[in-house]
């Protein structure tokens, strides 16, 4: 595939694979100088011979770098990660909404009045609060033990 992709932009058009026209309109429409072409292809590809749609793709397309998969590695802040997660649970966020967020949610993780009523509407343990760089919370255990007091059954 690969192989045929580079033969066709540089004009060896007897070496691309006949076979696979119609990915290689798939990969040629990513460029946006490609897509008129790729669009007229598209719809008539079943009623075009191969050969005959190799040559206009070669006439129609301009050479650009070929890149199969885009290997950039996001590297997002954590709390941002943090905040993003607890709004997909209430509201039901999908990552395209929370990519508008993005820009309001930079602003605010700086304001400490923000990640303090954060992490009480939350009830963020003391990992995620001192990844906010919020203060940890004391916790005492001697308020787990039961009151002794009068019941039913000790009377």
């Amino acid at each position: 595939m690969l192989n045929s992709m580079k033969s066709l932009q540089k004009g060896l058009i007897s070496k691309v694979d006949r076979k696979l026209i119609i990915p290689l309109i798939i990969w040629n429409s990513n460029n946006e100088n490609n897509q008129t072409i790729c669009k007229i292809l598209n719809r008539y590809i079943f009623y075009i011979d191969n050969e005959l749609a190799v040559q206009l793709l070669y006439r129609g397309i301009k050479p650009t770098a070929f890149i199969p998969y885009p290997k950039i590695e996001k590297t997002e802040n954590k709390k941002i990660e943090l905040i993003n997660k607890y709004l997909i649970k209430e509201f039901k966020y999908s990552k395209s909404d929370l990519s508008q967020l993005q820009k309001i949610l930079i602003n605010k993780l700086n304001d400490k009045e923000f990640c303090e009523e954060f992490a009480q509407r939350y009830g963020l343990e003391n990992k995620e609060r001192k990844l906010l760089g919020l203060q940890l919370i004391k916790f005492d255990k001697s308020l787990m033990k039961p009151k002794a007091g009068i019941d039913l059954f000790s009377i």
